[in-house]
C-alpha cells in the first residue's frame, strides 16, 4: 500500500516535468527535421550594351568608269585608277547583343586616276592659249588625243548600322549598311597631248597642260560582311570587307575659266579591312 501511495504522488511530478520538456523537444524535432532556408541573392545579367572605339587599316581595291570631258562633251576612254589603302578612326554603341551602330572617318591615300580624251574642240577652236601662240578653227582635220592623269584622295565619313548574327565561341559573324559622304580631293590634273594635229601641241607651246584640280563633297554607301572576336571583354579583333560606292564628280577646271571641265564617273571600291574595336563598359 506505500508503494502505491508514493506512485500516486509522483504521478503529477511526472506529468508537470513532460509538460515543460515537450515544447523543447518539439524545438529540437523541428530542428532535425527542417533543413535551413539560405536567400540566395539575385544575380544581375551581364550586358553587352556600351560605347566603343574602333580603328581600321585597310587595303581598298578601286574601280572607275568612264567620265566625260567638256566642251564637247567627249567621253573619256582607257580609264583606270590605282588601288590604294586607308586608316580609320571611329565611334560606335552596342544597343544590344544583335545590334550596335557606329560613325567613322576613313582618309584613303592617293591613287592616280588615268584616262584619255579627245581635244578638237577646245585646242583646236581659234582659242588663245595662256602658253601664247593662237589657232585658227577648222585649218586642220582629224583630233587632239590626249593622255590624262591626277591623283586623287578621299575623306569618308559614314554612318553605319550592323546586325551581329551570333557569338559562337567567342566569334560574332556581322552584316551591316552605312551611308554619308565622301570628300573626294584632285591634285592638278595632267594632259599630255598625243595627237596627230600641230595644233595640239603647238596652240600650247607646250606637250603638257595642267588643269586646276576640284575638291568636293559626293555621296556614298557602303555595305558590310565580317567577324569580330573576343580577345578579352574589352577588346575584339574585327576582320572584313566592305564595297563602298562613291557618286560621280568634278574633276579639274579649264585652263582659261573657273569652272569644270572634266567629270569622272565615281568610283567603287572593294575593301579588305583589319581593326580592333575598344568596349567602353
Amino acid at each position: 500500500m506505500g508503494s502505491v501511495k508514493q506512485l500516486t504522488k509522483l504521478i503529477p511530478a511526472v506529468v508537470m516535468v513532460a509538460g515543460l520538456l515537450t515544447p523543447q523537444v518539439a524545438q529540437a524535432a523541428d530542428i532535425l527535421l527542417d533543413p535551413p532556408i539560405y536567400e540566395v541573392p539575385e544575380v544581375a545579367p551581364v550586358s553587352r550594351g556600351g560605347w566603343y572605339l574602333r580603328g581600321d587599316i585597310t587595303y581598298d581595291f578601286r574601280w572607275t568608269n568612264r567620265g566625260t570631258y567638256y566642251p564637247a562633251a567627249e567621253m573619256f576612254t582607257d580609264v583606270s585608277i590605282e588601288n590604294s589603302y586607308d586608316v580609320g578612326v571611329g565611334i560606335g554603341y552596342q544597343i544590344n547583343d544583335y545590334f550596335r551602330v557606329d560613325t567613322t572617318v576613313e582618309y584613303v591615300f592617293g591613287s592616280e586616276w588615268k584616262g584619255t580624251s579627245w581635244d578638237t574642240a577646245f585646242i583646236c577652236a581659234g582659242l588663245t592659249p595662256t602658253g601664247g601662240g593662237s589657232v585658227t578653227a577648222g585649218t586642220e582635220p582629224g583630233s587632239c588625243e590626249s593622255r590624262d592623269s591626277a591623283n586623287v584622295s578621299t575623306l569618308k565619313v559614314m554612318a553605319n548600322a550592323y546586325w551581329d548574327i551570333a557569338n559562337f565561341a567567342g566569334f560574332t559573324p556581322y552584316i551591316g549598311a552605312g551611308i554619308g559622304g565622301a570628300y573626294v580631293m584632285y591634285d592638278d590634273f595632267k594632259q599630255s597631248q598625243t595627237g596627230t594635229l600641230s595644233c595640239c601641241v603647238t596652240a600650247f607651246n607646250t606637250n603638257e597642260i595642267d588643269h586646276e584640280g576640284i575638291s568636293s563633297w559626293r555621296f556614298a554607301y557602303a555595305l558590310h560582311a565580317g567577324a569580330s572576336y573576343d580577345i578579352t571583354r574589352s577588346w575584339k579583333l574585327d576582320v572584313g570587307y566592305s564595297f563602298t560606292d562613291i557618286s560621280s564628280g568634278p574633276m579639274a577646271k579649264y585652263v582659261y575659266k573657273d569652272k569644270p571641265q572634266a567629270y569622272d564617273a565615281g568610283f567603287t571600291d572593294h575593301v579588305i579591312r583589319a581593326g580592333v574595336r575598344y568596349q567602353i563598359w
